[in-house]
């Protein structure tokens, strides 16, 4: 009986293998099965403005002439986006908690302060910076930016990870223990 148990799943075994032809890489087709909606793409992360998205890349220009590109940061230092006017009370509260605390944590994180009043006259925004130094802050002007992220208040701030991801993103005037907190983040970001 026992033989006969043996012989009976060797035969069974036997029947399961596979039989196909190893198929050369030259015939295989140029795209396989749905191609970026199947298991892949599932643990990818969505590019978007919200938290726990892949911040939308960009390349602007800064107040200096220089190409600032977000994707030359991933994977090197984390990223703060703050988005300013001159007149605004919040904002220019925020670029003093910036100045205040951006020597401790200039190794852990880019501040890139976008203005985002198009109408503001540029001489205006050089004076202002002139003005109020801020050493280490990248001072840019783009409408483009403000549509890709989405901004419709004064003093936003979306703060990005190594990696990309948006790890916050909030607006108004931050009080400075919660500054403190979100600079602290940068560190293990």
């Amino acid at each position: 009986m026992k033989k006969m148990v043996l012989v009976l799943a060797i035969l069974l075994l036997a029947g399961c293998a596979s039989t196909a032809k190893v198929a050369d890489i030259n015939e295989l087709p140029e795209v396989i099965g749905d191609h970026g909606e199947g298991e892949i793409a599932a643990y990818l992360p969505k590019v978007g403005t919200s938290k726990d998205n892949l911040a939308p890349d960009f390349t602007v220009t800064d107040i200096d002439g220089n190409t600032i590109r977000l994707a030359d940061y991933r994977g090197e230092t984390p990223v703060l986006l703050f988005f300013w006017t001159t007149w605004c009370p919040a904002c220019i509260h925020d670029l003093g908690l910036i100045k205040k605390y951006y020597h401790a944590y200039q190794d852990d994180v880019v501040i890139i302060a976008v203005n985002m009043d198009k109408n503001e006259d540029e001489q205006r925004v050089r004076e202002f910076v002139a003005e109020n130094p801020n050493p280490g802050v990248i001072w840019v002007d783009s409408d483009d930016l403000l549509k890709t992220y989405n901004v419709l208040y004064t003093s936003t701030k979306v703060a990005i990870d190594r990696k990309g991801i948006i790890l916050w993103r909030g607006s108004g005037e931050m009080e400075e223990s919660y500054f403190v907190t979100l600079l602290q983040g940068f560190r293990n970001a």
